[in-house]
């Protein structure tokens, strides 16, 4: 369970047990913060699943690792029975060379993990949804967006693309309709139609050398249960999107 007090602009949070929801009175000046969801309906399944997600990045190099490893244990033991160190029997001639392998195991599983991350993450252009890919990023981003522009990142992606407002509002209405009930913050607590600050859309995209939108609206996705979810800000003058989600 989370305590939160509010002070000076900031939260300050206190775990004490179990949550069940937490009053949204607390608003900033951009009006209810969607991070509150980070703390709402938390319970022991969703710190699991939480956790699960924050695993994700490991599991491909690991498993490259891993084929890797077997790989060549499978190749000691056939040099093994073959041809062991001269006055090595081979039994330890075997255990030598596999404790060495294990040892390597994470060293190599680093070595790995650097080669895929410099092909999964970054930032990515692509001319419309079915050259995404990546379920992932496409759980977020509407069929209709055109121009699309990705930066992934092992935690989530920040995402700008081309829509007009009303395939945008019909694709978000179609996520509240499928996800709605499931959402830790209900939609009337996240969206009101309110311009946001040029600079607040400029923190959430540092970094990137991607325009200021200005005049943009604020709209959201449900949220889950341990904050997963997406903030999409739409400028009506020039019919882009800039969006963040993570997937926690």
């Amino acid at each position: 369970m989370f305590q939160l007090a509010w002070s000076h602009g900031k939260i300050k949070v206190t775990r004490v047990g179990p949550v069940n929801k937490i009053p949204m009175e607390l608003k900033s000046g951009r009006g209810t913060m969607p991070r509150l969801a980070l703390f709402c309906r938390h319970s022991a399944q969703s710190d699991v699943i939480a956790k699960t997600r924050m695993l994700w990045p490991l599991v491909l190099p690991i498993q490259i690792t891993s084929c890797i490893l077997a790989a060549v244990i499978a190749v000691i033991a056939v040099v093994t029975v073959i041809s062991p160190i001269r006055k090595w029997g081979r039994p330890k001639t075997f255990a030598v060379l596999t404790i060495i392998s294990f040892v390597s195991f994470i060293p190599s599983c680093v070595g790995v993990t650097s080669i895929v991350d410099a092909y999964r993450f970054g930032t990515f252009q692509y001319a419309s949804f079915t050259e995404l890919q990546d379920f992932r990023v496409e759980r977020f981003v509407p069929k209709k967006a055109r121009n699309i522009t990705v930066n992934k990142y092992a935690m989530g992606h920040k995402a700008k693309y081309t829509i007009s407002e009303s395939e945008l509002k019909s694709y978000l209405d179609q996520l509240w309709d499928a996800h709605g009930k499931q959402s830790a913050i209900p939609r009337k607590d996240l969206e009101n139609d309110a311009v946001v600050a040029p600079e607040d859309i400029k923190a959430d995209f540092s970094g990137l050398d991607w325009p200021v939108l200005e005049n943009a609206v604020e709209y959201h996705s449900p949220v889950e249960a341990d904050g997963g979810g997406a903030t999409y800000y739409f400028s009506r003058e020039s019919s882009i999107v800039y969006h963040r989600a993570g997937y926690w």
